[in-house]
């Protein structure tokens, strides 16, 4: 087993332990003895450069996990660009950057499964939260200035 941030989901399963390392391979080990029993590509998912950050939302509440990398391509940049300021209105010279985020889970049968997939712009100068409805159709986004 590699290092913890190799992997980017994981659950364990009565007796398995099940993870989703960097590379697409969905690995399952023994809880018993640590071995690993099985390990599988996932062809239908390119999971290279995403990462995991524990800031981005509180895996405590979530059954589910939220992985990001950067996105070059702005989705529409006269509306994206963007930004509220406060009682000021909008901030159209703001440097906004962009990621491609997943929200995947590891179901009880040990299968991956990708809920949702989007783009969104985020802020070097704030830290950024996400959390989503049971459905994952509705999104708080909660962004405060770094001190």
């Amino acid at each position: 087993m590699a290092e913890r941030s190799f992997y980017l989901c994981y659950r364990k399963i009565g007796d398995r332990f099940i993870a989703l390392d960097k590379s697409g391979y969905l690995n399952e080990w023994s809880m018993n003895n640590g071995q690993l029993v099985s390990r599988k590509y996932q062809r239908n998912n390119d999971f290279a450069r995403f990462e995991m950050s524990r800031d981005i939302y509180d895996r405590n509440w979530f059954n589910y996990t939220l992985i990001y990398r950067e996105h070059q391509k702005p989705v529409n940049t006269s509306l994206n660009r963007m930004t509220f300021r406060g009682d000021d209105g909008y901030d159209p010279n703001s440097d906004l950057q962009y990621r491609e985020y997943k929200i995947i889970k590891i179901d009880k049968l040990g299968t991956l499964v990708e809920k949702k997939s989007f783009v969104h712009a985020y802020s070097q100068e704030e830290d950024q939260y996400l959390y989503f409805s049971h459905g994952y159709n509705q999104m708080i986004e909660l962004n405060l200035l770094k001190l």
